[in-house]
């Protein structure tokens, strides 16, 4: 009941990987306006249904997971292990592993439609892993618009999506810029791909140094991007220095992009 500026969760284990195990927890609507940290936690749900992380209506200023484990431990999970209202995120080295989810949910949901007219970031890096994952969904979802959203030096495989959109990733709103680097993708199958669903309005989207190995998707394998000249100034799509290979798509082929209209550069290298 009381206003919180930092709250910070800190595992310290001297045995094992380090990392602290909190077998069926819920973190819920908590009231820290300034900062919110997890670091060296290994944490399963509470309940089947139930995030562990979650600020549902509590709008939080930033939110940083260092290091930490998120599983149902092969358990069926119909919900979703991080949903918040935040405008600034960081996600590094995190594992997200072995879990069924039920639902078209993504794992970790992080929601921006309420800082339209703020900026906003999204990091996720440093070594992630997301694998070993049956999904309805996909493994993240950004809702709303970001000033910058960057994926880094992550690694997602052995996951199975069974219904539509993004296995690995979905911005199903407008990014000013998106950057995909130095990733790695392998051994996915998706019901109705792809890889990574970057949708609508995008001014910058850079997708550079990354690798896609054997992946099934429905619609496209790899990438669909959807961009759109926005109302003045310049649009960019840049694909560099990527590889693809034994991939497989029904319809729109490994790369789909998308332009309703005129786009100043596209560059794929």
């Amino acid at each position: 009941d009381f206003e919180i500026q930092s709250l910070r969760f800190v595992g310290r284990s001297t045995t094992g990987d380090g990392k602290v195990k909190i077998r069926g927890v819920r973190f819920n609507e908590i009231n820290a306006r300034s900062s919110l940290t997890f670091e060296n936690l290994y944490m399963t749900p509470i309940l089947s249904s139930f995030s562990v992380i979650n600020s549902l209506t509590t709008l939080l200023q930033n939110l940083t997971i260092l290091n930490c484990e998120f599983t149902s431990e092969n358990q069926v999970y119909g919900g979703r292990f991080i949903y918040a209202k935040v405008p600034f995120v960081t996600l590094s080295g995190i594992r997200v592993f072995s879990t069924s989810s039920n639902t078209y949910d993504a794992l970790i949901t992080v929601d921006l439609t309420q800082f339209m007219d703020s900026p906003t970031s999204i990091f996720v890096r440093q070594d992630s892993v997301f694998e070993q994952n049956t999904l309805g969904g996909k493994n993240i979802l950004i809702n709303g618009p970001s000033d910058v959203t960057r994926v880094s030096r992550c690694i997602f495989r052995n996951n199975v999506q069974t219904d539509v959109y993004g296995i690995d990733m979905w911005q199903n709103t407008s990014s000013n810029t998106f950057i995909w680097e130095g990733n790695r993708s392998e051994n996915e199958t998706a019901a109705n791909g792809p890889s990574v669903l970057i949708d609508s309005n995008n001014r910058f989207v850079y997708i550079r140094d990354s690798v896609w190995e054997k992946i099934q998707g429905g619609t496209a394998s790899v990438l669909m991007i959807f961009s759109f000249v926005p109302s003045s100034g310049n649009t960019r799509v840049s694909i560099e220095n990527c590889l693809i290979e034994d991939t497989y798509s029904d319809y729109n082929g490994a790369i789909f992009v998308n332009f309703d209209v005129k786009v100043n550069a596209f560059t794929l290298k």
